[in-house]
């Protein structure tokens, strides 16, 4: 294992933070096992992060990524082919100018050993194996022959769709078209679905009818994500909306399940649609698990109904209560801070996930809750935050460390829990959040940051610049060009969200044609997935909001 990595200069290399000598460290630490997951956390921060560019370091340590698949016995092997797979993403999918010169080689290199992935006996692995094979244009081919020849012998329903995605992301429209006749409805369907989003054109009644028949033979997993995929044209949403319709009134609960996903892939992409949906959900509340995901969907969208939600925090069923106080918070309502206190004190749930699918199922961290919260209700939840850093467990530390990063000067109060932790093993968040509570006038950027090729370096060093100086008009020359390109694709880039409540925060009179712009749009500015779809559509809207009242 790791053959060759120390012959490696690291330090020539870089990452998201910095030069790269920390990644055989960090490998080694995860191939040894017990600190596994803040090694595998660290190294996903750390080559990976919010994407957008693959660095060198990415490159260099692509082969020894495989290596820790590939060892017997080897812990948390699906987080590394999923890092993997979102690295494939990024290379075909950002500027080549953001690739590193590497990477093709690299890639070309390991292409065999991540093909082989395909066969493994963990669903997962199989699934995260075919997402990053759909990614490999440049090996296209022998991409298409091995996921064509995994789908022959693939039992599980759910990879078998993702075959079919990665296939169709490589443009195997013809031989997919040509399952539409195959004995499981699942892939019929997915492949009557995919030929109409392939020719533009819309499946008639008679085929929705088809789809609902389908239904009939399937689990929920195999419902709401590869057969009613809301991103396809095949269905318009009028379509979806009847088809969750009749699944929220079907009998097996397998279907009302199903209604609840396809819902909120429909929440995740069309804002116009939110409340016959939302009329939709509420009834659905007569299973744990109907609830639990009725609650976790209605409370991402922020629904207005707080009487439900408090209804159910004492519901004993697992994960409805933590629902219903997740809904609390989005809505604003008091009755969630003592319950949220309580949770901070005792609480146990401290990973930050970034999904890349639109569904709801987990919820945010504890810290990430109490960083949502009004901030009327700051004060009293930030004493039991205080609390908890003095006396909690390392990732408690962490995710509430986020959370005052979030809060700013309002956790100002924070300051002698933070700098006691100042030196210790979350040296590097304390010092985050020590700028962040008890910010100090900084020093100009050098000429040379604000006309960094980096979008993330130049949109600090333009806010830099703002702080440190008061200069609103160079700054907003800089920042609004940022915005411009991260609306230009498909997701709207988490930089473009940080340059837009930079701008926000200035007053700049200069960016208000970008906030029209951004208050314009029509679907969801989401990078991420999850939960995160509609808090971050919420952000971009409400610093859009604030630079038009300036």
């Amino acid at each position: 294992m790791f053959e060759g990595i120390d012959d490696i200069a690291w330090a020539t290399l870089r990452h998201n933070y910095g030069t790269a000598e920390n990644i055989p460290g960090l490998l080694r630490a995860a191939a040894r096992g017990e600190p596994a997951a803040n090694a595998n956390d660290s190294l996903d921060n750390l080559l990976l992060h919010q994407g957008g560019w693959v660095c060198p370091a990415a490159t260099a340590a692509l082969p020894f990524l495989l290596d820790l698949i590939e060892a017997p016995g080897a812990a948390d092997r699906i987080e590394h082919v999923e890092l993997i797979a979102f690295l494939a993403r990024e290379a075909a999918g950002v500027d080549p100018a953001y690739i590193d010169d590497g990477w093709g080689r690299a890639w070309s290199a390991a292409f065999p050993r991540v093909a082989k992935l395909l066969d493994d006996p963990a669903e997962d692995v199989r699934r995260s194996a075919a997402w990053a094979l759909g990614h490999s244009r440049h090996e296209a081919p022998a991409a298409i022959a091995g996921l064509r020849g995994r789908f022959a012998r693939e039992p599980a329903a759910i990879v078998r769709a993702d075959l079919l995605d990665a296939l169709e992301e490589l443009g195997d429209g013809e031989w997919i078209a040509a399952l539409r006749d195959d004995r499981d409805p699942t892939v019929a369907v997915n492949a009557v679905l995919k030929t109409h989003a392939r020719n533009g054109s819309t499946v008639d009644t008679a085929e929705l009818a088809a789809v609902l028949t389908a239904l009939g033979g399937m689990d929920e997993p195999e419902i709401h994500r590869p057969i009613l995929a809301a991103e396809s044209p095949a269905l318009t949403p009028a379509d979806y909306l009847a088809v969750v319709g009749v699944l929220a009134e079907h009998p097996e609960p397998s279907r009302r399940l199903a209604a609840i996903g396809l819902a909120n892939l429909l929440l995740a992409e069309h804002r116009d649609l939110d409340a016959r949906l939302i009329s939709l959900l509420t009834p659905l509340m007569d299973g744990p698990d109907t609830r639990r995901k009725a609650l976790g969907v209605l409370a991402a969208v922020a629904a207005p109904l707080p009487g439900l939600y408090a209804n159910h925090l004492g519901d004993p069923a697992a994960g409805v209560a933590d629902a219903a106080l997740w809904a609390l918070v989005r809505t604003g309502d008091a009755r969630c801070v003592p319950v949220l206190c309580e949770a901070i004190a005792t609480g146990e749930r401290h990973t930050r996930g970034h999904d890349s699918l639109p569904h709801v199922w987990s919820l945010p961290s504890l810290g990430e809750l109490a960083e949502l919260v009004p901030g009327a209700f700051v004060p009293e939840v930030l004493t039991a935050v205080r609390a908890r850093l003095a006396a909690g467990p390392h990732s408690a530390r962490l995710d509430y460390l986020h959370t005052l990063v979030a809060w700013g000067t309002r956790a100002s109060a924070a300051g002698p829990e933070v700098e006691a932790l100042v030196g210790t093993d979350a040296d590097h968040m304390a010092r985050q959040a020590l700028d962040a509570i008890a910010p100090s006038t900084p020093s100009p950027p050098e000429a040379a940051e604000l006309s960094d090729p980096d979008s993330w370096r130049r949109t600090r060093a333009a806010h830099r610049l703002w702080r440190a100086t008061g200069e609103v008009t160079v700054a907003a020359r800089i920042l609004v060009p940022v915005v411009e390109e991260a609306l230009d694709g498909p997701r709207a880039l988490p930089v473009g969200r940080a340059a837009i409540a930079h701008l926000a925060e200035m007053g700049a009179a200069e960016a208000k044609p970008i906030a029209r712009r951004v208050l314009a749009e029509d679907r969801r500015l989401r990078y991420f997935g999850g939960w995160r779809v509609f808090t971050e559509d919420e952000a971009w809207r409400r610093a859009a909001e604030r630079i038009l009242e300036a």
